[in-house]
């Protein structure tokens, strides 16, 4: 039997490669952006591969349930004897006389299979053997049916007893559950559990035979077939799934899939005061006019095509867990419902997730707070129109946030006046987003004191125009990687694509910073690896002070007014780049980009900066924070995703087309 692991072993970015040789318990997970995770193994009966290449959109996988075997593969096979042409003809006459009543003033049975009432010993022929010798060969006191081949692949089961008839129950023959099917509970290790008429399934057909009797009794064959389609299962409910979702044994399809099928605990209208159990929102208008608290060991779940409305001012304060389950068709919106905007949504409890999400027109629209080791998953969300005093996402003291495959401040009608993420002392990992139009004078990524002894990451996002600096860092590791950032030049001597300051230590790599004021600004005691970046038409590449420190490698300067300032107090290394600088094996030459109008920096036939003969050995690490195998693992794919052949690979963010 193939294995299945848990949906977070592979869901997480850099998490041990598929989970393999997993504990049939929870084991810990360590995970270097973020919380320890609980992976645990299923048994599935069929493959399901699915991998995550580290900057791609997560997969869903569906977990098969297999149905109970058909109980005529288990049962022994029948011995009809085979009837000819004539010998059928026959047959139904006399099926027909039995059922009017009899027409020879004799007895009829119908005879089970094998060709004899049950428990009658096996008839003989003149042979003295129990084959059909000649053809139609009957008795004048026994009428033979035939099972016919869609009358077998019922599950007709054995035979009972003679006896009352009971009435005939067709066995439903279950149906392979997908995405949309509701489908039958799995046991504990991820198999379903076939039904016996013990346990309330659906009993053996029984035996055909006529009663006995005094009087003869004209007996009605069954038609051959009258299955019809099998009935629809109710869905597991709503609790159920909850505690089967979060112990890994379905997937988030199943559990959005689920939700919506389940009648809504509230209907829609003005939410209560209280709070209690699980409370599930369905498709339809909420309002809610007061703050309202979420009280620790509550869950509240938005199903897709919620709409929920907060009043001026209000907050939402989730102590308990909140579930957005939208779909991409059908999102669930949470929406301020005046001019000024509901105050804020705080997750301060334990696990939330939001999928497939509009939340909009607040102060600050979702604010994390002491969620500690709590997972925090927000993806696949428009988070737009906060107010200038406010953020689009907070974070403080949260230790395992995840925000992916959303846009943040990218609405014109929105007042994306302030960060688009703000972190204090937590650790995040911000994959494949989109985030622009921040107003002047403030940063796109505010992120500063997180996690000691930990690696938040910034890859694969787009932070485009407006804003002081596109990402600002102090007091972080991090690793900032396959980003593209244009357009943050407000201030012609800080604003920048890139700012580290206190104490930062920042592997970058393969990043486009294009038509910023600075590509990167360096202050105090902050350290950058720099490797196979693209910075491009800035007033200054990067500008260093006071005590900064920054090792450049294998990255393309072109077009900027001075590529590399660095004040008397700051150190540099420089090589093999193209750069107007002094150093080892730097070139200064056009890198030959194939188109520069169309944000297009992919390196040209004959560019100076392809396949240059330089290896990535594990000196690069030396005198850096950073091990060998980060190194290597962010420099795998360039800013397109094409992939990288180390040890010799082209200069700048983007191979060759």
């Amino acid at each position: 039997m193939a294995k299945e692991t848990h949906r977070n072993c592979q869901a997480w970015p850099n998490a041990p490669s598929r989970c393999q040789n997993c504990p049939t318990t929870p084991a810990t997970l360590s995970r270097p952006d973020a919380r320890a995770l609980a992976c645990v193994e299923l048994s599935c009966p069929r493959p399901s591969p699915s991998t995550l290449v580290w900057g791609e959109q997560r997969p869903h996988k569906m977990i098969h349930i297999p149905t109970p075997a058909n109980d005529v593969e288990a049962r022994p096979p029948a011995t009809e004897k085979t009837r000819t042409p004539a010998s059928r003809t026959l047959l139904t006459v006399l099926v027909v006389c039995a059922a009017l009543a009899g027409c020879t003033g004799k007895r009829f049975e119908i005879m089970t299979d094998a060709g004899n009432p049950p428990g009658a010993p096996a008839a003989t022929d003149d042979d003295g053997d129990t084959s059909d010798d000649s053809p139609g060969a009957l008795t004048d006191d026994t009428a033979v049916t035939t099972i016919d081949e869609d009358a077998r692949s019922q599950d007709a089961g054995p035979p009972s007893p003679p006896g009352p008839e009971p009435s005939a129950t067709p066995d439903p023959q279950p149906s392979s559950p997908d995405a949309t099917t509701p489908t039958p509970h799995p046991s504990p290790d991820g198999a379903a559990t076939p039904p016996s008429p013990e346990a309330g399934g659906p009993a053996p057909v029984p035996s055909q035979r006529a009663d006995a009797g005094t009087e003869p009794q004209p007996t009605t064959p069954a038609p051959e077939s009258e299955a019809g389609p099998p009935p629809i299962e109710p869905p597991p409910a709503i609790g159920q799934l909850v505690a089967d979702y979060e112990s890994g044994t379905i997937t988030l399809g199943a559990f959005t899939t689920g939700a919506s099928a389940n009648d809504p605990t509230i209907a829609p209208g003005e939410l209560p005061e209280e709070l209690e159990g699980i409370v599930l929102l369905g498709a339809g208008d909420y309002t809610i006019g007061t703050d309202l608290v979420v009280p620790e060991g509550v869950v509240l779940i938005l199903a897709e095509g919620a709409h929920v409305v907060l009043a001026d001012g209000v907050t939402l304060s989730v102590m308990g867990q909140l579930y957005g389950l939208g779909t991409a068709s059908n999102p669930f919106t949470i929406e301020g419902g005046g001019s000024a905007g509901f105050a804020e949504i705080l997750l301060a409890g334990g696990r939330s997730e939001l999928h497939q999400c509009d939340v909009r027109n607040g102060t600050t629209l979702l604010h994390v707070e002491e969620t500690g080791l709590a997972p925090v998953e927000i993806d696949h969300c428009t988070i737009d129109g906060w107010q200038e005093t406010g953020n689009g996402v907070l974070l403080g003291l949260a230790e395992d946030v995840w925000i992916h495959d959303s846009t943040l401040g990218t609405d014109a009608q929105g007042a994306a006046a302030s960060s688009a993420v703000v972190a204090k002392e937590s650790m995040f990992v911000l994959q494949n987003n989109t985030i622009g139009a921040m107003a002047p004078a403030i940063d796109a990524l505010d992120l500063d004191d997180c996690t000691p002894d930990a690696t938040a990451k910034v890859v694969g996002n787009v932070l485009v125009q407006g804003g002081q600096d596109a990402i600002a860092v102090s007091n972080c590791r991090m690793i900032v990687a396959n980003n593209r950032i244009e357009g943050f030049d407000s201030d012609p001597d800080l604003a920048s694509c890139f700012e580290a300051k206190t104490n930062a230590q920042i592997l970058m790599a393969g990043n486009l910073m294009a038509n910023c004021a600075n590509g990167m600004v360096l202050y105090n005691d902050a350290f950058v690896l720099l490797l196979n970046n693209s910075i491009v038409s800035a007033t200054r590449g990067i500008h260093a002070t006071d005590t900064a420190q920054i090792k450049i490698v294998g990255n393309v300067f072109w077009d900027n007014t001075l590529d590399l300032s660095v004040e008397t107090d700051a150190s540099s290394k420089v090589e093999h780049n193209i750069i107007d600088a002094s150093g080892s094996d730097n070139v200064v030459s056009d890198p030959l980009f194939e188109t520069r109008d169309g944000f297009d920096y992919h390196l040209a036939t004959g560019s100076p900066a392809r396949q240059r003969d330089y290896a990535y050995a594990e000196d690069v690490a030396d005198g850096t924070p950073f091990e060998p195998s980060e190194i290597a693992e962010v420099l795998q794919r360039d800013l397109a995703g094409a992939s990288r052949t180390l040890p010799i690979i082209d200069f700048g963010a983007l191979s060759e087309q």
